[in-house]
């Protein structure tokens, strides 16, 4: 109950606790939904979403944190590049037709790149590995490669 962010879920929760004991829901309201429960919390819902996220990564990290300073902070830009490609793929996917001028250079583009790995990271930012291990970061909103690469 305390982890739900819909009152209706949290309603329905606490009628199953209410259904196994009564003192618990009436023990419960008397302490006072809103200091422990997410859907009756006053603050912002965003603090949870923070809190989740740092979560997430925390646990997503577990295994890494032994790991060298620099592995480690690879394993992190890489994971947290990751899963934002993956949520804004998830986002943002559209279906668009495009002109035969269009789909030609689109696939002469994708027979360049098998040779490399895209890790999408924001809206605007990808690394590109090629072939040899080296790692560029590429802006598609500016346009251009900044010159720092990571080996």
């Amino acid at each position: 109950m305390a982890k739900t962010y819909i009152k209706a879920d949290f309603d329905r929760l606490m009628e199953d606790i209410n259904k196994i004991d009564n003192r618990v829901k009436e023990y419960m309201f008397d302490i006072g939904y809103e200091k422990w429960s997410i859907a009756h919390a006053h603050v912002s819902r965003s603090i949870f979403m923070k809190l989740n996220i740092a979560g997430s990564l925390n646990s997503a990290n577990r295994d890494a944190r032994d790991l060298p300073i620099k592995k480690f902070l690879q394993f992190m830009m890489d994971l947290v590049m990751r899963w934002n490609n993956e949520h804004r793929q998830h986002s943002e996917a559209t279906f668009t037709e495009l002109g035969n001028k269009y789909n030609i250079i689109i696939r002469e583009n994708l027979i360049l790149s098998n040779k490399m790995k895209v890790m999408g990271s924001t809206h605007y930012s990808y690394a590109v590995i090629d072939e040899t291990g080296k790692r560029n970061i590429v802006c598609m909103h500016e346009k251009n490669a900044p010159a720092y690469n990571f080996k």
